[in-house]
């Protein structure tokens, strides 16, 4: 449905986001320059990260939002919690696409944070600014983590997510045939797209907010006129 609404409709991809979503969004572009930093320098110190969130901070629209200080105080946090993490390898991975061909179509992926281990093996890691749920694994995203490390490594990988609204890490693993079944989510969403069948049922409604369509989606409830 959402692709319907962004592609066939060309409704906007960003007018209606929300500030939630653009903070979100400002901490990822932060990963990913500290990321960059890195690979180049093989450091990066919380000082430079805290500079770096001053620059992309404003763009946002944030400064003037009136829970502006608990973003920012946020975003620092979530900073200070990767730091550690991405600090550990002496090597990152550059994050490159990848694409998974399916029955009728192509998944273009790229991982969030891939880190070579000195064993050998491949650390495939999510970085979550939201907390990891019970039913984590139950995502459809990590079946394509999993495809990328066996695409990348073979079976020497493992997956994992980070929250960095608390910093806890948890291993994803998933079974043979757990992992078709997420797969097939995909090949079940193509085969929609070419179809033209976009049902608005969501399959985890809390994910809503994020959508640039909620407004507008007839998934949603109606009370009554929005005034």
């Amino acid at each position: 449905r959402r692709y319907d609404d962004e592609q066939a409709c060309v409704l906007s991809r960003s007018g209606e986001e929300s500030d939630f979503v653009h903070f979100h969004r400002c901490v990822q572009q932060l990963l990913s320059w500290i990321e960059e930093k890195h690979t180049e320098n093989g450091q990066v110190e919380l000082a430079e990260a805290v500079q770096e969130l001053e620059q992309v901070w404003g763009p946002t629209g944030l400064a003037e939002h009136p829970f502006e200080a608990l973003y920012r105080k946020n975003a620092e946090a979530m900073i200070a919690r990767a730091l550690p993490v991405l600090s550990t390898s002496r090597k990152i991975a550059k994050n490159e696409e990848m694409q998974f061909p399916l029955q009728h179509g192509t998944v273009q992926f790229s991982v969030d944070h891939m880190d070579p281990q000195e064993d050998g093996q491949l650390v495939l890691r999510r970085m979550k600014t939201g907390r990891v749920r019970s039913s984590e694994a139950d995502q459809g995203i990590y079946s394509l983590y999993h495809m990328a490390g066996r695409q990348l490594a073979g079976e020497s990988y493992r997956v994992e997510v980070l929250s960095l609204a608390d910093g806890e890490a948890e291993p994803i693993d998933l079974a043979a045939g757990k992992l078709k079944r997420l797969l097939d989510r995909y090949e079940d969403a193509v085969d929609g797209i070419l179809m033209g069948e976009f049902p608005a049922e969501p399959d985890d409604p809390r994910a809503c907010p994020r959508c640039p369509s909620y407004f507008v989606c007839p998934a949603m409830p109606r009370s009554g006129p929005v005034s």
